[in-house]
Protein backbone atom coordinates (compact mmCIF):
# COMPACT_ATOMS: atom_id res chain seq x y z
CA UNK A 1 0.00 0.00 0.00
CA UNK A 2 1.30 3.40 -0.98
CA UNK A 3 1.04 6.55 1.21
CA UNK A 4 -0.79 8.32 -1.95
CA UNK A 5 -3.43 5.44 -1.42
CA UNK A 6 -3.79 6.28 1.82
CA UNK A 7 -3.99 10.20 2.54
CA UNK A 8 -6.04 12.99 0.14
CA UNK A 9 -3.85 15.53 -1.21
CA UNK A 10 -5.01 18.60 1.02
CA UNK A 11 -5.76 18.85 4.41
CA UNK A 12 -9.28 20.82 5.69
CA UNK A 13 -10.25 22.44 8.91
CA UNK A 14 -12.44 24.08 10.85
CA UNK A 15 -11.17 27.41 11.88
CA UNK A 16 -11.35 29.27 15.34
CA UNK A 17 -12.69 25.93 17.21
CA UNK A 18 -11.25 22.84 18.94
CA UNK A 19 -13.87 20.53 19.01
CA UNK A 20 -16.37 21.11 16.14
CA UNK A 21 -17.81 17.71 16.20
CA UNK A 22 -18.73 16.60 19.48
CA UNK A 23 -19.31 13.42 20.14
CA UNK A 24 -18.33 12.30 16.82
CA UNK A 25 -15.19 9.23 16.77
CA UNK A 26 -11.99 11.92 16.19
CA UNK A 27 -8.50 10.56 16.07
CA UNK A 28 -5.97 11.58 19.08
CA UNK A 29 -4.28 14.71 18.82
CA UNK A 30 -0.72 14.38 20.33
CA UNK A 31 -1.31 18.14 20.94
CA UNK A 32 -3.55 21.26 20.16
CA UNK A 33 -3.38 22.18 16.51
CA UNK A 34 -3.13 25.64 16.29
CA UNK A 35 -3.93 28.34 13.24
CA UNK A 36 -3.01 31.79 13.65
CA UNK A 37 -3.65 31.57 17.35
CA UNK A 38 -6.60 29.80 17.27
CA UNK A 39 -7.64 25.89 18.09
CA UNK A 40 -9.11 24.11 15.25
CA UNK A 41 -10.34 20.70 14.55
CA UNK A 42 -8.74 18.93 11.51
CA UNK A 43 -10.87 16.73 9.01
CA UNK A 44 -9.83 13.06 8.41
CA UNK A 45 -7.62 13.77 5.21
CA UNK A 46 -7.95 9.36 4.06
CA UNK A 47 -9.70 8.49 1.55
CA UNK A 48 -12.66 7.03 1.84
CA UNK A 49 -11.91 3.53 0.62
CA UNK A 50 -10.56 2.83 3.72
CA UNK A 51 -13.91 2.58 5.50
CA UNK A 52 -14.78 -0.15 3.00
CA UNK A 53 -11.54 -1.93 4.95
CA UNK A 54 -11.85 -0.85 8.71
CA UNK A 55 -14.44 0.35 11.06
CA UNK A 56 -14.61 4.34 11.57
CA UNK A 57 -13.91 2.87 15.39
CA UNK A 58 -10.98 1.19 14.00
CA UNK A 59 -9.27 4.34 11.84
CA UNK A 60 -10.08 6.81 14.44
CA UNK A 61 -8.25 4.94 17.10
CA UNK A 62 -5.34 4.22 14.24
CA UNK A 63 -5.33 8.25 13.26
CA UNK A 64 -2.85 10.90 15.09
CA UNK A 65 -2.74 14.40 14.07
CA UNK A 66 0.75 16.04 15.57
CA UNK A 67 1.03 19.89 15.05
CA UNK A 68 4.43 20.68 12.48
CA UNK A 69 6.03 24.26 13.85
CA UNK A 70 7.63 26.07 11.20
CA UNK A 71 6.92 29.50 9.43
CA UNK A 72 3.92 28.52 8.24
CA UNK A 73 2.40 25.97 10.61
CA UNK A 74 1.16 22.41 9.43
CA UNK A 75 -0.45 19.48 10.69
CA UNK A 76 1.59 15.46 10.53
CA UNK A 77 -1.12 13.12 9.79
CA UNK A 78 0.09 9.38 11.40
CA UNK A 79 -1.65 6.45 10.18
CA UNK A 80 -1.11 3.24 11.92
CA UNK A 81 -3.50 0.68 10.37
CA UNK A 82 -4.31 -2.49 12.72
CA UNK A 83 -2.46 -5.91 12.34
CA UNK A 84 0.28 -3.87 10.89
CA UNK A 85 3.82 -2.91 12.15
CA UNK A 86 4.01 -0.34 9.22
CA UNK A 87 3.25 3.39 10.05
CA UNK A 88 2.90 5.92 7.44
CA UNK A 89 2.78 9.72 7.88
CA UNK A 90 1.81 12.70 5.69
CA UNK A 91 2.63 16.52 6.62
CA UNK A 92 0.31 19.57 5.41
CA UNK A 93 0.29 22.89 5.61
CA UNK A 94 -2.36 24.76 7.29
CA UNK A 95 -3.71 26.83 4.25
CA UNK A 96 -6.07 29.90 4.27
CA UNK A 97 -8.48 28.51 1.55
CA UNK A 98 -8.91 25.17 3.50
CA UNK A 99 -10.09 26.43 6.23
CA UNK A 100 -13.89 26.55 7.02
CA UNK A 101 -15.38 29.30 9.08
CA UNK A 102 -18.91 30.39 10.18
CA UNK A 103 -19.89 27.63 11.90
CA UNK A 104 -22.12 25.73 12.23
CA UNK A 105 -21.34 23.83 8.95
CA UNK A 106 -24.21 20.89 10.47
CA UNK A 107 -26.36 20.11 13.83
CA UNK A 108 -27.98 17.29 14.17
CA UNK A 109 -31.45 16.88 15.64
CA UNK A 110 -31.77 16.53 18.46
CA UNK A 111 -28.81 18.14 19.76
CA UNK A 112 -29.28 21.75 17.77
CA UNK A 113 -28.46 24.73 20.21
CA UNK A 114 -27.26 27.54 18.13
CA UNK A 115 -26.93 30.31 19.87
CA UNK A 116 -29.13 33.23 17.43
CA UNK A 117 -30.56 31.10 15.15
CA UNK A 118 -33.87 31.63 14.38
CA UNK A 119 -35.54 29.25 11.89
CA UNK A 120 -34.21 25.65 11.32
CA UNK A 121 -35.16 23.78 8.30
CA UNK A 122 -34.72 19.57 8.07
CA UNK A 123 -34.41 18.02 4.08
CA UNK A 124 -33.66 14.74 2.80
CA UNK A 125 -33.53 13.61 -0.69
CA UNK A 126 -34.20 9.76 -1.59
CA UNK A 127 -32.21 10.47 -5.21
CA UNK A 128 -35.99 8.34 -6.29
CA UNK A 129 -35.78 5.32 -4.04
CA UNK A 130 -38.95 5.79 -2.90
CA UNK A 131 -39.55 3.34 0.06
CA UNK A 132 -35.96 2.25 0.27
CA UNK A 133 -34.50 5.31 2.56
CA UNK A 134 -35.34 7.02 5.11
CA UNK A 135 -37.30 9.57 6.15
CA UNK A 136 -36.87 12.16 8.86
CA UNK A 137 -39.76 13.33 11.13
CA UNK A 138 -39.43 16.22 13.68
CA UNK A 139 -41.23 16.83 16.50
CA UNK A 140 -42.53 20.78 17.17
CA UNK A 141 -42.67 21.58 13.49
CA UNK A 142 -44.87 24.16 12.13
CA UNK A 143 -45.41 23.21 8.77
CA UNK A 144 -43.69 20.49 6.11
CA UNK A 145 -44.19 20.08 2.60
CA UNK A 146 -43.41 16.92 0.48
CA UNK A 147 -42.90 17.54 -3.74
CA UNK A 148 -41.46 15.98 -5.97
CA UNK A 149 -38.09 17.14 -8.28
CA UNK A 150 -38.17 16.89 -12.14
CA UNK A 151 -36.96 13.05 -12.35
CA UNK A 152 -40.01 12.06 -9.91
CA UNK A 153 -37.50 11.81 -6.67
CA UNK A 154 -39.23 12.94 -2.92
CA UNK A 155 -38.28 15.88 -1.20
CA UNK A 156 -39.89 16.77 2.11
CA UNK A 157 -38.92 19.61 4.19
CA UNK A 158 -39.38 20.56 7.18
CA UNK A 159 -39.58 24.28 8.74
Amino acid sequence: MQQTDLFLPELYFIDHLADAFPGALMPQQLQPLIWRGEQITPLVPLHAYLLDRFTPEQLSSAVYFQPIFGDEGGVRVILALPNTSQRWTQDYVLKEENAFDGLPILEVYPNISCAGWQEYYGFYFDAGLGKDTFQGEFDNVESSSRFTDQEGAAIKQYE
